[in-house]
């Protein structure tokens, strides 16, 4: 009932029912529905300028009986109750309350895809501080942390120092894209046919998708041009054109089949993504970064079963976004790809050449 009330705008009706229910709460003695009810209360006082001693008190109760839960899987709503509390602190402007919420919401363990929407939002606020490197240490004492009971398999948190593997050495094809149509190795793959691809201006390749075309295991619906390659090898895109204004997703794609795939590229379904990096293997999600400026180089290493990331805005100093297996059998499609959440306006993904590096021949 507090969520449907919350729903109507009507905040202090949801208050006071928040309030009865807390009070039959502890009688019965229901500890998770006693925590949610503090925290959600907390939230929507927040929300109405309340009083700060009546809402510390109710987020101090609340996360107490989180920690005395933890471990358990009743404590599985106190993440997403902490992160409904540190957007309420940022929409009312208070930049420091929303990011210790966010961080309490990573310690109590979300879910994978929770945990890097919350990483993208508290990098950011640190970036925007000029403090990235303490969101930097706050993720290494996060993950040492006895009290941190995520289950996810993401495994890199931020981007990290990294350099081009030496192994690939010659330049065995490259498409600079300056001519207005596409070589015979390339491949346009549109599962709804409702996708397009353009040359925009001389050595600029625009692929646009309409919404709903994801990249995931249940809706592989996004487009894609590709070749195939055999082999060790690395690639290299320049995604081109990021603006602050614009939501796109799209990058370097290896494609083994719907359920052997490992995508690598900018993800953002809202402006404040628009510098994500992500590496997600079937919709896993590996390794996230934050990348700054208006172009993105990315480079995969594929050796052996395993495919390593690499990313750089300016082609010189790279950083890694992770590795992880991908044993697809030879030849493997390789190449670009474009996807769209399922709300409009389309998304558009430009790129400037691709580039593919082989072993020398003995």
């Amino acid at each position: 009932m507090g969520d449907l009330w919350g729903a109507q705008n009507d905040l202090r009706q949801a208050c006071q029912w928040l309030e009865k229910s807390l009070i039959y709460c502890k009688r019965t003695g229901e500890a998770c529905l006693l925590m949610e009810g503090h925290l959600e209360l907390a939230r929507y006082l927040i929300l109405l300028d309340g009083n700060v001693d009546q809402i510390e008190a109710h987020i101090q109760r609340g996360l107490q009986i989180a920690d005395q839960m933890a471990g358990t899987s009743q404590v599985a709503s106190a993440p997403d109750m902490c992160r409904a509390l540190g957007n309420a602190y940022l929409q009312k402007g208070n930049v420091e309350q929303a990011m210790l919420y966010f961080r309490r919401a990573i310690e109590f363990g979300p879910p994978d895809f929770h945990l890097s929407y919350l990483l993208c939002r508290l990098e950011l606020l640190y970036v925007q501080q000029g403090r990235h490197l303490a969101f930097l240490d706050f993720c290494d004492r996060a993950r040492r942390q006895t009290t941190f009971q995520s289950q996810t398999s993401l495994r890199y948190w931020h981007l990290q120092p990294g350099s081009p593997s030496a192994d690939y050495p010659q330049l065995t094809w490259w498409d600079s894209f300056e001519e207005p149509f596409f070589r015979e190795e390339w491949h346009w793959i549109d599962p709804q046919g409702k996708s397009s691809y353009g040359f925009v201006q001389q050595g600029i390749l625009e692929l646009r998708t309409p919404a709903g075309h994801e990249l995931s295991p249940t809706n592989p619906d996004a487009p894609r041009l590709l070749r195939q390659i055999s082999g060790d090898f690395a690639v290299e895109a320049m995604l081109v054109d990021i603006t602050q204004e614009e939501c796109r997703t799209g990058g370097l794609l290896l494609w083994g089949s719907e359920g052997m795939y490992l995508s690598f590229g900018k993800k953002s379904y809202r402006v404040a993504e628009v510098n994500e990096v992500h590496l997600e293997a079937c919709g896993e999600i590996i390794g996230r970064g934050w990348l700054p400026g208006c172009q993105f180089y990315l480079r995969l290493e594929r050796r052996g079963g395993s495919v390593s990331a690499l990313c750089s805005n300016d082609s010189e100093k790279w950083q890694s976004c992770g590795e992880t297996s991908f044993p697809a059998d030879d030849p493997i499609w390789v190449g670009l790809y474009a996807a769209c959440p399922a709300s409009p306006p389309d998304c558009v993904m430009r790129f400037k050449e691709f580039r593919l590096f082989q072993q020398e021949a003995e």
